[in-house]
């Protein structure tokens, strides 16, 4: 691409889109489109997002496609496949998804759920490949596409139908290449593959586990086969322009794409939308993601769906909402930003969610406040484009098992967004340990957040880190005793109990080594054998080791209380003055001098070039908080936040004493 602009734009998908015979709003024609296109170039926006449909008119896309190209609009051409009409669904029956339960859907003309066609149906797959290679054959030359999209948030659940049943057993026998191995693999004894049968549940036995689990590697692969058959079609007849697709939801052994996939892309997208049926507070868990999606695939992601209205998770979102949270993505390092979406739906699926602007009426405050943005964005749009976060000293592990089981193991996915809120709440970069842990790590710190099963080989490896002189934060898994004891053998610790009330929150206080209470430990703990006096730094209420420190090199500081998440949980001023201690010659990478108890609420993010430092800051307070802030080799920056705002700062760099 020669091109070098930042790209924020939004979705424009009138008269296009999945199921385009759904009776929606306007606009209805050319004459619409025009206007729509020429208000949506008056915003500032450079470029759209648009998903074609297996009922779309291909002379109109190229009429809207001509008319971006006149408005000097990018466009990102994707495709809305997920959708067939009622009509295939009622032609072709067995393409329907089955559930585990044998429960299928779509269950009629009013379930929207999608997607509403198996990716194994052989009449679906056809019509998908061919809808991919006679758009890419039209229109591979026209000057105004940037990138294609293969597919939306591929996320297909498992499938029991007789099609998907056929391609996991052709799967099998390439994986295991006959029955006897596959049997001594799982601990089964079935006679032939065609007998072999896909698990519905994860259960407790080792067996159904590996069986699972081997299931859930079925799912991934299969849908990354799917997403790649319609990559290399449009690669066949356009090889040199970017393809993508945008990832969404740490599902992987739930029916999700391999988030490793993204290692293959030309360009990493996701979908991430701030408000969407969670509380404010949650939103670590998007940041959470976007960091660790960065680590996984190496490359700085775009943001392909960014919340452009309200949704039934936050009815009031504004144009001050917009501003906050789109400064903060680009301070963990987004590459382009495509908000979601133009004009509202109206009638069934998602009506009124996520709009710009809305029915009759173009000037919203959303819109103006995000046009008086992208203005005062243009003047650092060099260092947005080519600018990165600093290197992360700190570093949470997280691999691929932990991230494909995440949503089967709640105290690892808590706990790891936990941590790395924590960190950045202290203006720390955080980095993700994607591979296999290597002794040779070169981060000060690393966090291990219930990570289930470790092998042998990766503790041998994280003791000789810890003898290296590099020091880890270990938590285990508090489900059970049994596990529990497994995780911390390696240490000598030795659980008899864990304490696991049943109530919506429940917790501990945490006292220090002379008995003052400094903060409370929630959700779950683990009551050990009395260690070394000499290891317990704090201990609960009832004197029970708390939080261990052991010297092996370097230090190990093991904690009986999902600390993450509890502090995901509370966000409390003593966990993070805990923590403080635990970060001995870890520089931040911005240092923010503000009062304690706003400190959470204050977010500050540094992108750097070779000649630049942008600094941007957000304050979610409600009243006006004085703030110091400091990023090494720049001259610091001391000012007042108004409430609810978000201010950036071009820096100078700090001249040298010598």
């Amino acid at each position: 691409m020669e091109e070098k602009f930042f790209p924020i734009g939004i979705h424009y998908e009138y008269p296009f889109g999945g199921m385009c015979k759904r009776p929606e709003w306007l606009p209805k024609g050319p004459e619409d489109w025009k206007q729509d296109l020429n208000e949506i170039k008056k915003t500032g926006f450079n470029i759209i997002r648009i998903r074609i449909g297996f009922d779309c008119n291909l002379d109109d896309v190229e009429k809207l496609l001509d008319m971006a190209s006149k408005e000097r609009l990018k466009v990102i051409f994707g495709f809305a496949t997920f959708y067939v009409s009622d009509d295939f669904v009622q032609k072709y029956p067995d393409s329907r998804f089955v559930n585990a339960d044998g429960s299928v859907f779509p269950e009629g003309v009013h379930d929207y759920r999608w997607q509403r066609a198996c990716i194994n149906h052989p009449v679906y797959l056809k019509m998908r490949n061919k809808l991919i290679e006679d758009c890419v054959k039209r229109f591979k030359d026209h000057e105004t596409i940037y990138i294609w999209d293969v597919h939306n948030e591929p996320s297909i659940r498992h499938c029991y139908c007789p099609n998907t049943i056929k391609e996991f057993r052709n799967w099998l026998k390439k994986v295991y290449g006959d029955i006897s191995s596959l049997n001594k693999d799982w601990g089964t004894s079935f006679e032939d593959f065609e007998s072999v049968e896909p698990p519905r549940a994860p259960e407790s036995s080792e067996s159904m586990q590996k069986q699972w689990e081997t299931w859930g590697e079925f799912t991934i692969a299969n849908l990354k086969n799917f997403l790649q058959s319609g990559i290399d079609i449009i690669k066949k007849y356009d090889p040199d322009r970017p393809v993508t697709f945008n990832f969404v939801g740490m599902n992987m052994y739930r029916g999700g794409v391999d988030w490793w996939f993204g290692r293959e892309l030309d360009i990493v997208t996701m979908s991430m939308y701030t408000s969407w049926g969670q509380h404010r507070a949650q939103i670590a868990n998007i940041w959470h993601d976007f960091d660790l999606l960065r680590s996984i695939t190496g490359k700085n992601p775009w943001i392909m769906e960014w919340q452009a209205g309200p949704n039934n998770g936050d009815p009031f979102y504004s144009g001050d909402d917009i501003r906050i949270e789109t400064f903060n993505a680009l301070g963990h390092g987004v590459k382009g930003i495509i908000f979601y979406r133009w004009e509202p739906l109206m009638n069934r699926i998602e009506p009124w969610v996520h709009c710009m602007v809305e029915p009759g009426n173009y000037e919203t405050e959303r819109r103006q406040k995000t046009r008086e943005m992208i203005k005062e964005l243009k003047s650092v749009e060099d260092v947005l484009l080519r600018g990165v976060p600093p290197k992360g000293d700190v570093a949470i592990y997280m691999p691929r098992f932990a991230v494909a089981t995440i949503l089967d193991i709640k105290q690892t996915r808590n706990s790891s967004v936990g941590y790395h809120a924590l960190l950045n709440d202290l203006g720390y970069e955080v980095e993700f340990i994607t591979d296999h842990f290597k002794r040779s790590e070169d981060y000060k710190l690393v966090i291990i957040p219930a990570i289930v099963r470790l092998k042998q080989s990766e503790i041998r490896e994280i003791n000789a880190y810890l003898e290296n002189g590099g020091n880890v934060i270990f938590e285990p898994t508090l489900n059970d005793v049994k596990s529990c004891a497994a995780e911390l053998e390696w240490l000598g610790l030795k659980p008899t109990e864990i304490d696991s009330p049943i109530y919506f929150l429940v917790g501990w206080e945490l006292r220090n080594s002379k008995n003052e209470f400094v903060c409370w430990a929630f959700h779950k703990r683990a009551i050990i054998e009395e260690p070394d006096e000499s290891m317990v730094e704090y201990r609960f209420y009832d004197g029970k080791p708390a939080i261990l420190r052991i010297s092996r090199g370097g230090n190990l500081i093991v904690t009986m209380f999902p600390f993450g998440w509890t502090y995901l949980t509370c966000r409390l001023k003593g966990l993070r003055s805990i923590f403080k201690q635990w970060l001995t010659g870890v520089e931040p990478a911005v240092h923010v001098n503000v009062s304690e108890n706003v400190r959470p609420l204050i977010k500050a993010k540094v992108l750097k070039t070779k000649e630049h430092a942008l600094l941007l800051v957000t304050s979610k307070a409600t009243s006006k908080v004085k703030v110091t802030i400091k990023v090494k080799g720049y001259k610091e920056i001391r000012t007042v936040l108004q409430p609810f705002t978000a201010e950036k700062y071009l820096l100078k760099k700090r001249k040298s004493n010598n």
